[in-house]
């Protein structure tokens, strides 16, 4: 998917579909954010997923400041995610 204001390319949404599984990724040129772009990509592309049967994936670094309120807005749940390294006994 593409989204245009005139001649110019202001984002895109694209999909990888696999067996059951979609994954996704989304783009908006900076001077464009946060005016719905992302959003209405998303939605599409998340959209087509449903359509062919395949469960969309999204990976993003749960306290990214843009990734997270982006995922959520879209209907995913975030969640965070610790990591703890232990010495050997």
């Amino acid at each position: 998917y593409l989204a245009h204001r005139g001649a110019l390319l202001v984002g895109f949404a694209a999909a990888d579909v696999r067996p059951g599984r979609g994954d996704w990724a989304v783009g908006v040129r900076e001077s464009h954010r946060r005016r719905g772009v992302g959003r209405s990509l998303g939605a599409s592309v998340i959209a087509s997923l449903h359509a062919r049967g395949a469960v969309p994936y999204a990976t993003a670094w749960a306290l990214d400041p843009v990734a997270a309120p982006f995922l959520r807005a879209l209907g995913f749940g975030v969640e965070r995610t610790y990591l703890y390294l232990e010495r050997p006994l």
